[in-house]
C-alpha cells in the first residue's frame, strides 16, 4: 500500500480535548473554596482574611470561578502542593486575573495578572493560546498524562510538545484513493527552569492521508 499525504489538518479548541480519556476529568471537577487567612488582598497591602483558597486537585476555572466571590475575596491556586492542574478557560467569557492569586513551590505568592505579564515578557502570552485555555501545574509529574522519560524531559528541556492518536476513520474516497483521517491531542508544554510551575495548551488535531491499494 503505497501512503500519499494530503496536506489536510483541522484543530479543535479545549471542548474536543476535553473528550480526550487522560483529559477529560478537567471539565468535570467541582469547585471548592476553602477560606484561609493571611494573603494580601488586591486592593489593599495589609494582610486580611478575605482570601479563597482552591483545593480540588484537578480545576476548572472561568468566569464563573469568581463569581461567588465578595468584595476583597481573592481565588487562590495553591500550586505549592504537587499533582494539583488548574484548567484556565476564558474562551466563553473573560476572567478578571487580579481576582487570583498564585501561590508557588516557594511560596510567593502574586496576582495572577502579574505572574501572566511576566509570562509574556518571556514568550509565552497565554493569553493569546488559540483555544483560550491553558493548565497549569506545579511540576511536569502533575500533569499525569507524561512518561517518566516525558516528565524528565520536560523539567531539564524547559518545553515539549506531544501527540497522542485518538481516533482513526476512513473517510470515503477521493479519486479511487481512501481518505483515512486520524485525531490527535496535541499539547504543547512549558516548565519554568528550574521551576515552580508548569503550563500547556492542547487542541484537537486531524489529519488525513490519501491510501492507495
Amino acid at each position: 500500500m503505497r501512503i500519499n499525504p494530503r496536506p489536510i489538518a483541522m484543530e479543535s479548541n479545549m471542548n474536543e480535548v476535553s473528550k480526550h480519556p487522560a483529559l477529560s476529568l478537567l471539565a468535570s471537577a467541582m469547585l471548592v473554596l476553602v477560606p484561609i487567612a493571611g494573603l494580601t488582598g488586591c486592593a489593599s497591602g495589609a494582610p486580611d482574611d478575605s482570601s479563597t483558597v482552591e483545593a480540588v486537585r484537578q480545576q476548572l476555572i472561568t468566569a464563573d470561578s469568581l463569581a461567588g466571590l465578595k468584595p476583597g475575596e481573592h481565588l487562590v491556586l495553591d500550586l505549592s502542593k504537587e499533582g494539583v492542574v488548574y484548567t484556565v478557560d476564558f474562551s466563553k467569557a473573560p476572567i478578571d486575573f487580579s481576582r487570583i492569586t498564585l501561590i508557588p513551590r516557594d511560596g510567593a505568592a502574586q496576582p495572577m495578572d502579574t505572574w501572566l505579564s511576566a509570562m509574556k515578557e518571556k514568550g509565552h502570552d497565554l493569553l493569546a493560546v488559540r483555544t483560550q485555555s491553558f493548565r497549569l501545574t506545579p511540576s511536569a509529574q502533575s500533569f499525569g498524562d507524561l512518561s517518566a522519560t516525558e516528565a524528565a524531559q520536560l523539567e531539564s528541556m524547559g518545553t515539549l510538545v506531544t501527540r497522542t492518536p485518538v481516533n482513526a476513520s476512513g473517510s470515503g474516497t477521493v479519486s479511487e484513493q481512501t481518505l483515512v483521517c486520524t485525531e490527535y491531542v496535541v499539547c504543547i508544554r512549558w516548565c519554568h527552569v528550574p521551576g515552580p510551575y508548569c503550563f500547556d495548551e492542547c487542541y484537537v488535531r486531524t489529519e488525513c492521508e490519501e491510501t492507495e491499494p
